[in-house]
């Protein structure tokens, strides 16, 4: 039986190529003709809202640790 290896061969190859191809498929490499183009999103207030938000928070974080470790007693050793 020469053949059977190749017979073998073949459906693997095939069973790849179309797992590749579901693959790609999900991951959006169809073949659409048209290119789809990086558009810019605008800083709206509410991006500078939430930017002063989180410094705030970081702010408060960072001088609550420093006073905690100010303040906390250390016994002598």
């Amino acid at each position: 039986r020469p053949f059977r290896e190749l017979r073998i061969l073949l459906t693997v190859a095939i069973l790849r190529a179309t797992r590749l191809a579901i693959a790609m498929d999900a991951r959006g490499f169809a073949g659409i003709t048209t290119r789809t183009y990086f558009r810019t999103v605008p800083l709206v207030p509410a991006d500078f809202v939430f930017a002063g938000a989180s410094f705030l928070a970081l702010a408060v974080v960072y001088l609550a640790t420093s006073w905690v470790v100010q303040t906390t007693w250390v016994p002598p050793s």
